[in-house]
């Protein structure tokens, strides 16, 4: 088993024992802390836990977990993890989560997660594919407890599931979703934002939450405005675009809207400078035009642009060879839209230029 570090992973990293296909599935540290603040209590069981990366944070802030898994090789190191760390509040049971003898075993559950198995190659993630059965699994713990909380793949399309659906970014990027029903529901769509450079001085490390239900941005911007911003992917995801907007007043420029396809994020525009949390990054708008390859040449030689960062839908092979055709001598990092037939040309607020 492997002992190399991973911060993002675990901060004891050196300390614990996985295999590297481990470490891909693994839960990072910082959702692992956020889920087990947020699922706080007195017992909590942890279905399919793995070698162990999210049932230590829940064994660090409940009074006792119950960690069930399958394959003895990962609930081996589960435990020899937790050994290490020094918990002793952990009941482990070798089986499988909806065999009756594995929950006849259980005591009296104040909350119920479960990280269920995804298969490694699919393309497309359906609650079909997981295991353990879904349905099965919330019919069956629904008798012991309505508080249950899931982790679903955070792409996945179609979940028809009465829950909340918390989107979860770390870093700006799109991490983790979890389906909280019962009394765990807050909301019915959520986007929790989290950051491992700069968390909030919070028990949750969570820096930014916005919660409301499923709405489409009402207002739609017809041309870019004086500034750009990319929306964080958690928000867009959890169909909020629409509750931001409220608390924002930005207007949609596209992300759900005509030319989606040409870049790689929901975008929101306006004429004056709005501060916001989910804004993954924002940009002064120093031009717009059609987008032609000469004709945004032309423009950016006139800015005085060297480095040319792309923020559009570009295959990844063909990255550095498009980046290179529009990029100059001058010294000014820019960055680089399509939007719909427009090219937009914009210079990143407050640093932070690839």
């Amino acid at each position: 088993m492997s002992r190399s570090r991973s911060p993002l992973k675990h901060p004891l990293a050196g300390k614990l024992v996985f295999t590297s296909d481990d470490l891909r599935w693994a839960t990072p540290h910082i959702v692992a802390e956020w889920r087990a603040k947020r699922l706080q209590c007195g017992t909590i069981a942890d279905l399919g836990c793995g070698v162990g990366f999210q049932l230590l944070s829940f064994a660090a802030h409940c009074r006792k977990v119950i960690a069930v898994e399958k394959d003895g090789r990962k609930l081996d190191a589960a435990k020899e993890n937790a050994n290490r760390l020094g918990l002793k509040n952990i009941t482990f049971i070798h089986g499988d989560v909806l065999d009756p003898a594995v929950i006849a075993q259980l005591p009296k559950l104040d909350i119920v997660f479960c990280d269920p198995e995804r298969l490694p190659s699919e393309k497309e993630r359906s609650v079909a594919s997981i295991t353990p059965d879904i349905r099965s699994l919330i019919k069956t713990y629904s008798k012991l407890t309505d508080k249950i909380a899931i982790e679903f793949p955070p792409q996945m399309r179609a979940i028809p599931f009465d829950a909340e659906h918390e989107y979860i970014s770390v870093d700006g990027a799109l991490n983790r979703l979890t389906l909280y029903f019962g009394k765990l529901k807050r909301a019915e769509r959520s986007a929790e934002l989290l950051s491992s450079i700069s968390p909030s001085p919070d028990s949750a490390l969570g820096w930014a939450v916005l919660r409301g239900k499923e709405q489409e941005a009402k207002k739609v911007a017809k041309r870019v405005l004086n500034f750009l911003y990319e929306v964080d992917p958690a928000v867009a995801k959890a169909g909020l675009l629409g509750k931001l907007q409220e608390e924002t007043k930005a207007l949609l420029l596209s992300g759900g809207t005509a030319g989606a396809a040409t870049q790689k994020a929901a975008l929101m525009t306006s004429s004056k400078l709005i501060g916001s949390a989910f804004w993954k990054s924002t940009f002064h708008v120093l031009a717009a035009l059609p987008f032609s390859e000469k004709g945004v040449k032309k423009r950016l030689e006139q800015l005085g642009a060297g480095n040319v960062v792309l923020r559009m839908a570009v295959d990844a092979a063909d990255y550095w060879d498009v980046r290179k055709r529009f990029e100059g001598r001058g010294e000014k990092t820019v960055h680089l839209f399509r939007i719909g037939s427009d090219a937009v040309i914009g210079e990143m607020v407050g640093g932070g230029d690839e």
